[in-house]
Formats: C-alpha cells, structure tokens, sequence
C-alpha cells in the first residue's frame, strides 16, 4: 500500500512539474515582429569622454608623494536635460584622489548631450572608473629623488629608507648604491 502511494505522490508532482512548465512555456510566446530600441548615449558637447577627463585630471601630488594609487569608482546621472547629477563616489582608495575626480567631474558640468533613446532625451546613470596608477618609472624616481635629498640634510635613516625602496626597482643602479654607502658611512661616523 505504501509503494502505490508512493508512487501516486511521485505521478502527481509529475503532473505538477509539467503543469507548471506547461504555463511558465505559453508565458513566454515571442512576437513575430521586435520593435528595435535606437540608443545613443551621454557625451560631451565638442569632446570625447574619455579625453577630456584624461586631461581634466592629474595625479594628485600629495598622492604621488605618499604613494597612494588606486581606482575612484564613481555613479552619476547624465539627466534629459544634460546636466550631470546625483555623484556618488562608490569605491575610493583616498580622499585626495576622489576630490580629483569630483574636480573633473564639476569641469564638465554644462558639457553633456543627454542619452537618447528613440530620439527622446532620458536621464541615464553611468559607472565612470578613474584609475591613478603610479608608474614604476615615477616610483623609483620619487623614492631616489627622496633618499639624495634626505642624505644631504643628514636625515640618514629615511634616506636609507627611500634609497632602499628604488632598489627594489632598478636593482643595478651604481649611483644609489653610491649614495647608500654615504648614508652608511655618514651613520657610522656618528658613533
């Protein structure tokens, strides 16, 4: 008796299952004929986007100087009227970097056509990502420029420091390790 109504169970939720498919697939008819939506998105009036805020943003020197990289992740809306709106920082490794961003951004203001779509204007949201990423040029740069500098007002351990760093880049750099053998002889003098 319990292997019938087992089975009688097992018939029904069958009958379930294909009942459910069978609705969910007529749910799903397809028109003969799609209407094609035309959208044209945001843009700068006499600029490309991403030319204009490659040249509307600059690496922070107060960044460079610390070291600080990253990606600001901001969200904005492009409104029909083509002013820019609703800012939101969304990712943001430092502050100094975002204020670069929202700088670029307030430069743009009263530059956008609005998104269109079927020719009418929409308020869109857009995902801009400014990356400020330090090269390993400017890096080693930076950290030598640093050591020399800190030798010669005698501050030795952070000329060490730096001196160090820009080695970790350019391993084979005769004149750093010049400086440093100064750096020790000028903190072995001092004992």
């Amino acid at each position: 008796m319990k292997l019938k109504s087992k089975n009688m169970k097992t018939k029904l939720y069958l009958l379930l299952i294909l009942l459910v498919l069978q609705i969910h697939l007529k749910g799903q008819n397809i028109p003969d004929q799609v209407d094609l939506v035309n959208i044209e998105h945001a843009k700068l009036i006499d600029a490309d986007v991403q030319q204009f805020f490659a040249s509307n943003t600059s690496y922070p020197q107060k960044a460079a100087i610390n070291e600080i990289e990253g990606n600001v992740v901001v969200s904005f809306i492009i409104s029909k009227n083509g002013q820019i709106d609703s800012i939101q920082i969304v990712n943001n490794p430092n502050n100094i970097l975002a204020v670069e961003v929202l700088v670029a951004l307030e430069k743009s203001y009263g530059l956008w056509i609005p998104c269109k779509v079927n020719g009418n204007a929409v308020d869109k949201k857009y995902l801009g990502c400014f990356k400020f990423l330090m090269s390993k040029a400017s890096v080693f740069t930076d950290n030598r420029n640093k050591g020399i500098k800190n030798l010669q007002k005698g501050d030795y351990e952070k000329s060490l420091k730096y001196i160090n760093k820009a080695l970790t880049i350019d391993e084979y750099n005769s004149e750093l390790y010049q400086a440093r053998a100064n750096v020790y002889l000028k903190m072995n003098e001092m004992n």
